[in-house]
């Protein structure tokens, strides 16, 4: 039962982000999807420059009771 409930919170999750909502367990985890802006880049191994396009990035943040959890 624990993993079928698991699964279907993980389902909603992921229809939530995909569609740009952002995810907000209180005191958990924030989830949000972020537009990142196209840029310049350079091929560490032989230094030409290229051209990085647009896209979507998933941003996750912990919320304040995990952070103080991880840290005390």
């Amino acid at each position: 039962d624990a993993a079928r409930n698991i699964d279907a919170l993980l389902e909603v999750i992921t229809e939530a982000v995909a569609n740009g909502d952002e995810v907000k367990m209180t005191g958990f985890i924030n989830i949000k999807v972020e537009k990142r802006a196209a840029r310049q880049g350079r091929n560490p191994r032989t230094g030409e420059t290229l051209n990085i396009a647009a896209r979507k990035v998933v941003r996750f943040k912990a919320g304040k009771e995990l952070a103080g959890r991880v840290n005390s």
